[in-house]
């Protein structure tokens, strides 16, 4: 793809974040603020890491409007540096910027909290069946997890549930359609909250909580919540979320700051400098992204 081709993508995308952003922060950021680690990736090999349009929109919607510390950790930071610092947060994240593959069983063991968006690393965590068919995109009927295309609501199942945000029945979440991540196949002690409205088999938002058992039998060593952003490389994707997508964001990010913590956490690990900045230089594996301008 051209470089031409994604700057003006990135553009146009620009200007559909900007107003939207505005339109999200109503009261100001609230002064409760906890230290979340973001896992962050390359978009498949096309952006520094961290600084995709919809990587720069999460991170400042979690400090800009609810207030808290977002540690941005590369996803091929070596795995016992990467589980430090996912042992020391309040809240893991990891944006669907990463690479299953690269991430892989890195932070399966934190007893943190982690909210993840990566369709592929489901079967990392032990949320759904390991052996089962993974699907890129595909439909459900065909698959144990994966993604999904063209997508703009879901439907609440667990109207009750405070990951719910008080939103029941189908509710519009993307502004346009956009790919959705799913999980079909998932361990038994999943508690789901939506699903797609055309296959109500298939999650797209739940949770396991900690201790419950995952898909081989063993216990959960922490809260582990699945959420439905599959990102869109060129326009992002949550920057395209409606009021109503960013409510459920929001109630599963308190929600997880608020429920399974460990009695006790390590000091953070601290942060190694930045690279060098150069020309067509990027962040260096275990080093943290440089700041996030937007772009």
């Amino acid at each position: 793809m051209s470089r031409n081709r994604l700057t003006i993508a990135a553009c146009l995308s620009l200007l559909v974040v900007a107003p939207s952003y505005a339109q999200q922060r109503q009261g100001g950021a609230p002064s409760t603020g906890k230290n979340i680690v973001m896992i962050v990736g390359d978009e498949n090999g096309t952006v520094i890491p961290g600084t995709s349009i919809s990587d720069v929109f999460i991170k400042n919607h979690l400090e800009l409007d609810l207030g808290h510390k977002v540690i941005r950790i590369p996803h091929d930071t070596a795995p016992d540096k990467m589980l430090a610092f996912a042992n020391a947060a309040d809240l893991v994240i990891v944006v669907e910027s990463v690479g299953s593959g690269t991430v892989g069983t890195k932070i399966i063991s934190t007893p943190t909290p982690v909210l993840t968006s990566e369709a592929f690393l489901q079967d990392e965590f032990g949320l759904v069946n390991p052996k089962g068919k993974s699907l890129d995109p595909g439909l459900p009927d065909a698959g144990a997890f994966g993604t999904i295309e063209n997508q703009t609501a879901i439907t609440i199942t667990n109207s009750g549930h405070p990951m719910s945000a008080g939103l029941k029945g189908r509710v519009q979440v993307y502004r346009f359609p956009r790919e959705m991540n799913w999980g079909k196949e998932t361990t038994p002690s999943a508690e789901t909250i939506a699903t797609l409205t055309d296959y109500p088999t298939a999650k797209v938002f739940y949770l396991v909580r900690k201790g419950a058992k995952l898909y081989d039998g063993t216990p959960a060593p922490g809260l582990r919540v699945q959420f439905f952003i599959e990102n869109d490389n060129e326009t992002g994707t949550a920057n395209l979320m409606t009021p109503d997508g960013l409510k459920l964001w929001d109630a599963a990010v308190k929600y997880a700051l608020t429920t399974d913590q460990p009695a006790t956490r390590p000091a953070m690990p601290p942060l190694d400098p930045p690279p060098a900045r150069g020309r067509g230089r990027g962040a260096a594996g275990g080093q943290a992204p440089p700041a996030a301008t937007g772009r």
